[in-house]
């Protein structure tokens, strides 16, 4: 039963998507530091900039899960540096980082010739669009993150930390091998340790069987073209041993102490039962940020998207419809 929920969701899911079907036309641009940067857009209107988590992902899913918004903008799918089909740097040292992300963004920004953008970033994308708010706010006409973190400490406390108590509590057993890899000397980088990992949906999921539909998703979203996830930009932002410490160039990141600085209007999407990025961290961002909305999902987790679609795209659509039509639009 549980598995014809999860197909006939998946079902509901990708209906808007044949309803809102519009040709996607794929771009490139070089960034200030020369890096091709692929991006593809949808439909009309201003743009709305999305941004993938990870760090690592691409954006390919958000064609399936996010075509509601069409109805209110220019989707612009943004291949940050190292992913999907944008440039590999992976052989450079600090090739990657949020401040480099932001480049990124701004560079589609000037590419595409537009005066203000909108920027939605979901898990670890909402940290860039953030700091693009903060560095960019000529250009920012709004933010929307959905479930993210605010730098180095949140991911380091909640992330890392609280997956690390998370198998101690829950799994013992496989927690006594990842810790003895580690003493041992053994960065959790290392191939070994996803031998180790048990099924974790529980940290992401309101109900873990939702886990099947994302799955269905990103394989529907697969691209022979586009690097699917690359772990050398996890691994570059937040460092060389991801599951235990952040050392990469996330270490310098925070961002709340700055977000009174955003002035455009602000939705901050949280999950009631995201363990990676919960509640405590989205409140924080949302209380930093003189214009911002946290919006609670009392029935998801890491991806009210999916757990909580219709009151996703009502809520987010609302705001959408709210800021563009004050201005007008582009």
């Amino acid at each position: 039963m549980k598995q014809l929920i999860a197909m006939l969701t998946l079902l509901m899911i990708l209906l808007p998507f044949s309803a809102h079907a519009q040709e996607i036309t794929g771009y490139t641009t070089l960034t200030p530091d020369s890096v091709e940067i692929y991006y593809e857009t949808q439909g009309e209107g201003m743009p709305i900039m999305i941004i993938a988590g990870g760090p690592g992902g691409n954006p390919n899913f958000y064609r399936y899960t996010h075509s509601d918004w069409l109805e209110y903008g220019r989707l612009v799918y943004v291949h940050n540096r190292g992913r999907g089909r944008s440039e590999n740097l992976d052989h450079l040292k600090d090739a990657y980082s949020v401040e480099k992300d932001v480049l990124d963004i701004e560079a589609v920004r000037q590419s595409l010739g537009a005066e203000r953008i909108i920027v939605y970033g979901h898990s670890y994308g909402g940290t860039p669009a953030l700091m693009y708010a903060l560095k960019y706010p000529r250009h920012c006409h709004a933010v929307i993150t959905s479930c993210t973190h605010s730098g180095r400490d949140s991911f380091q406390k909640y992330n890392i930390d609280g997956m690390k108590y998370f198998l101690q509590r829950q799994f013992p057993e496989q927690w006594a091998v990842f810790d003895s890899l580690h003493s041992a000397g053994l960065a959790t980088s290392d191939s070994l340790f996803e031998k180790v990992w048990p099924d974790i949906s529980e940290m992401y999921y309101y109900d873990p069987d939702n886990a099947s539909i994302m799955d269905s998703i990103w394989k529907l979203s697969s691209d022979s073209l586009s690097v699917g996830f690359n772990y050398m930009v996890y691994l570059a932002i937040v460092g060389p041993d991801p599951e235990w410490s952040v050392e990469g160039t996330l270490r310098d990141v925070e961002l709340v102490p700055q977000l009174n600085k955003v002035e455009c209007p602000a939705l901050i999407v949280s999950g009631r039962y995201d363990r990676v990025c919960p509640p405590i961290v989205q409140k924080e961002i949302a209380d930093a940020l003189p214009n911002g909305k946290l919006v609670m999902f009392e029935k998801s987790g890491h991806r009210p998207f999916i757990e909580q679609k219709n009151r996703f795209f009502e809520i987010s659509g609302e705001f959408l419809d709210s800021v563009i039509n004050k201005t007008g639009g582009e």
